[in-house]
């Protein structure tokens, strides 16, 4: 049983599972989270969070942790979060951080076009209402107002760069981004991680990968980060990146490749640039 179907979030038949990727995902990754220890998963990934400016998280998270409490789709005065964490420093203050998860749809739950319909989009309106909530949400996780030191505010989604009304709002509402695949590079670069953790955190990794969060490498594990466009239907893949042996490729195929199997591949030529 998820966390997100102890909370409602899916019907006891699942006939509302698709409509509900989101909240499995949020429950699956923060339930990986909560039961790993802090500084094995949560706290890494929530210093690869960055304002607008380039300002990492990790600049204002303490260096030592009390404990974590993890509150799942809080009810707020104008909105419902995906998860509220409490982070307790060792002195005994605490630090607010909300959380906005997106997968499918876009912030405001509208799906985008067909193109982007799996990319996550991030209007502005949503975030300022859980921001406004934010500064109250002490009251109604029964926290003194007096115990709570800092409130941050992360959005994660399916971008591989920021989102652009992220950047455009940065001087009025103060969010801190990061994406999926922040969190799968990770996972696969684990070292710090117990002998009993590292079960918990292969599924976790087998699960963004099933869900196509991946980024895939070049030679010696360099990420493969662009591609250069030759024709207005085409791209064409970089020389350096020799175990990919493909010319050309039909745009409107490209999300139909198996990527994996091209970089696996040994048998076709290389290309010239």
């Amino acid at each position: 049983m998820t966390i997100a179907e102890l909370h409602g979030k899916i019907s006891h038949t699942g006939k509302n599972l698709s409509e509900k990727m989101e909240d499995l995902l949020t429950s699956d990754v923060f339930s990986t989270c909560k039961y790993v220890r802090p500084t094995t998963l949560l706290i890494p990934f929530l210093e690869k969070a960055r304002n607008h400016e380039g300002v990492s998280l990790a600049k204002f998270l303490p260096e030592r942790i009390d404990s974590i409490k993890y509150t799942f789709w809080p009810s707020l005065k104008e909105s419902e979060p995906d998860l509220m964490l409490e982070i307790k420093k060792m002195d005994g203050q605490i630090i607010l951080l909300g959380v906005e998860a997106k997968y499918y749809c876009g912030i405001e739950n509208i799906a985008t076009d067909e193109v982007d319909v799996e990319i996550a989009d991030a209007s502005t309106s949503q975030l300022e209402r859980e921001l406004r909530d934010l500064r109250h949400a002490h009251s109604a996780l029964r926290i003194p107002k007096s115990k709570v030191d800092d409130r941050y505010f992360v959005l994660i989604t399916a971008h591989r760069s920021m989102p652009q009304t992220l950047r455009d709002a940065g001087e009025t509402i103060e969010v801190y981004w990061t994406n999926w695949y922040e969190l799968h590079n990770l996972l696969i670069s684990d070292s710090n991680s117990t002998q009993w953790e590292k079960a918990l955190l292969n599924d976790l990794k087998l699960l963004l990968e099933k869900k196509g969060f991946v980024r895939f490498m070049g030679i010696a594990g360099r990420e493969i980060i662009r591609v250069e466009i030759v024709q207005s239907t085409n791209i064409y893949i970089p020389k350096r990146i020799r175990e990919i042996g493909l010319a050309t490729v039909d745009l409107k195929e490209v999300t139909k490749i198996n990527l994996k199997e091209m970089y696996q591949s040994s048998q076709m030529e290389d290309i010239k640039s």
